[in-house]
């Protein structure tokens, strides 16, 4: 038969994939390091056990959500059968993928099947993929390992990538890197639609990799998405089982595994925006703003408190070597479609979580000659999570970008404005 379905790929962003213990639950449901590990992880002194949980050989198995229609990754995968199949009923089908081992990228022969049946059509495919491993030499990996089985085993003649968030990283450090020189998969690739996509970092990465990352549980009535969830979640979440979640974060992201976070981070470019992503108020520095790379170029009390959390130097050589293999200026190998939020909040109260999106840092001394980084909240300036001119991959005029209003990142796939744009692109829908 020849290669003539359409196959269109959901890349989830960090923490979107389920991660399971045994091959025999990676289609789980329930996944291992949300619900289990945060509750875990919320109860006291059990932090570093759960962070260590986590740094253990997992399975990646389902992209969080999936099994829902009206949240995650399961709303935006529906939205585009639904308007794919309005015109053409029955054209377009929805599955999930997995990875078939949890020793990426190696395949053995008798690895499961990446797909949970044979693609029979064209179809939207959920691809869950393990989120704490290297974007570029892992994650992207896998990503043409999958490409290449759709292709040569499941009769696909045309792609269509959408990353959330980390996702459209992965899909970029294969469209820019790892499968470059693939000229007969890139051929059938026709565009990369990002959501909320770090184009030019995430500088909230900083706060669990430096242990700055603080918040105030006002539960429900938070305005800030990862306090809702977080109560949802624990169920009436108090403050100290928050602290511990976050040391939970911190102590994984400086861990071994924590490598992608660390892949988030602001790449040492020219760019203004980016060049007050840290701006230091102390004394006996004459130059006030620097770049987040290389690490040399920050100032040395900001050097010290970063190694004073166990800043991992691997983690940091990874990521410096993602953003050295990534094109920022130039045309990409195919169509790249940006879409960002723009979320504006109300002032934070006293006993509110902090709101907005972090946009920067600033670094002041503190007792005992430590170093004091607080993050900058800039209301409107993108979309909780990612700042504006990131997800809009401001420095690179050759991309289209597509700003939604009240598309907060959490919750982008689900977003209506946002599914409507992404059906427009595919051609399902206007917009």
């Amino acid at each position: 038969m020849a290669n003539t379905y359409h196959a269109i790929i959901i890349l989830p962003g960090t923490t979107g994939t389920s991660l399971v213990i045994n091959q025999s639950d990676e289609a789980s449901t329930s996944p291992l390091w949300t619900t289990q590990a945060l509750k875990e992880a919320a109860l006291p002194a059990s932090a570093a056990i759960v962070a260590g949980e986590m740094s253990e050989s997992l399975y990646a198995g389902m992209p969080a959500g999936f099994d829902t229609t009206n949240s995650g990754y399961g709303a935006l995968i529906n939205s585009i059968v639904t308007a794919a199949n309005a015109s053409n009923p029955n054209s377009y089908s929805f599955q999930y993928a997995y990875w078939p081992t949890n020793t990426p990228p190696n395949m053995p022969e008798n690895a499961l099947p990446w797909l949970n049946s044979d693609l029979t059509g064209n179809t939207v495919i959920g691809w869950g993929y393990d989120w704490r491993q290297d974007n570029l030499l892992v994650s992207a990996q896998m990503l043409q390992n999958f490409l290449n089985y759709l292709v040569n085993s499941q009769n696909v003649g045309k792609i269509t990538l959408i990353g959330h968030s980390m996702g459209g990283l992965v899909a970029r450090s294969y469209l820019e890197s790892v499968g470059k020189s693939d000229n007969t998969i890139i051929g059938m690739i026709d565009q990369l639609i990002t959501l909320g996509t770090p184009h030019l970092g995430a500088p909230m990465a900083l706060a669990p990799i430096s242990n700055t990352m603080s918040t105030s549980v006002a539960g429900d009535d938070s305005l800030n998405p990862f306090i809702q969830i977080f109560d949802d979640w624990l169920a009436g979440l108090e403050q100290i089982a928050a602290d511990n979640v976050l040391a939970m974060f911190h102590a994984f992201v400086n861990g071994s595994m924590g490598v992608s976070t660390y892949q988030l981070l602001p790449p040492n470019l020219s760019s203004d925006t980016l060049s007050n992503f840290i701006t230091y108020s102390g004394p006996k520095v004459t130059t006030e703003s620097y770049p987040i790379y290389p690490f040399a170029n920050l100032p040395t009390p900001v050097q010290k408190r970063l190694n004073n959390t166990n800043f991992n130097s691997t983690n940091l050589a990874a990521a410096e070597k993602l953003f050295s293999n990534l094109n920022y200026t130039s045309a990409p190998p195919v169509p790249y479609h940006c879409i960002y939020g723009v979320v504006s909040t109300t002032e934070p109260s006293a006993t509110t979580a902090a709101t907005g999106t972090i946009t920067g840092f600033t670094a002041a001394p503190g007792e005992l000659f430590d170093t004091v980084l607080t993050p900058v909240w800039t209301d409107g300036g993108g979309d909780t999570i990612v700042p504006i001119y990131s997800a809009m991959f401001s420095t690179n005029s050759n991309v289209t970008t597509y700003g939604v209003n009240g598309a907060d990142h959490i919750h982008m796939p689900s977003n209506a404005g946002v599914q409507s744009q992404v059906n427009a692109l595919l051609g399902f829908s206007a917009s």
